[in-house]
C-alpha cells in the first residue's frame, strides 16, 4: 500500500506533514491518544471553578483572532 501524505505549505515551505492514522503503528496510535488524552485533562484541570461565560467569552476572542490572522 503506497502511503498517502499531505503537506501544509506555508510561504512555499513544508509547515507539517500528515500521515493517515491507518498507517500508523499500534503503538504510535497509542501515544497519540495518550499525549491527546493529557492535553484534555491539562485543560480541563486549568478551567476547573472557571464560569462558562468566562471560558465562552475566550473562545471566541481566540477564534476571533485566528480569523483575523487568516484574513491578513
Amino acid at each position: 500500500m503506497r502511503k498517502s501524505k499531505l503537506q501544509k505549505m506555508i510561504d512555499g515551505l513544508p509547515d507539517e506533514v500528515v500521515v493517515r492514522l491507518q498507517e500508523r503503528s499500534k503503538a504510535e496510535k497509542d501515544a497519540i491518544l495518550k499525549a491527546g488524552w493529557k492535553q484534555i485533562r491539562k485543560a480541563q484541570d486549568r478551567n476547573r471553578g472557571v464560569s462558562a461565560k468566562v471560558v465562552e467569552r475566550e473562545i471566541q476572542a481566540a477564534v476571533a483572532y485566528v480569523r483575523r490572522q487568516a484574513q491578513s
